[in-house]
């Protein structure tokens, strides 16, 4: 990977900016989504899930939100 240098930090940023319609858009979108998807997993177990009253449904997502790792868990 080459290495460049800017002048200024305004420099740095327009380079990084994609114009719209740029075909590299996708390739950087997905490598976005893939990097999110690596440090914040899912980890709801899979499937659907039926719940008899909205309380049902708090309390479920209450305890799948205490599963997920935190920042620090990594």
């Amino acid at each position: 990977m080459p290495i460049k240098r800017y002048r200024t930090f305004e420099e740095a940023q327009r380079a990084q900016q994609l114009p719209s319609g740029d075909p590299r858009i996708p390739d950087r979108l997905r490598q976005v989504l893939t990097l999110w998807a690596r440090l914040r997993p899912v980890t709801r177990p899979p499937g659907l899930h039926r719940f008899r009253s909205a309380e049902d449904w708090s309390a479920w997502r209450a305890t799948v939100q205490v599963q997920r790792p935190g920042p620090g868990d990594a």
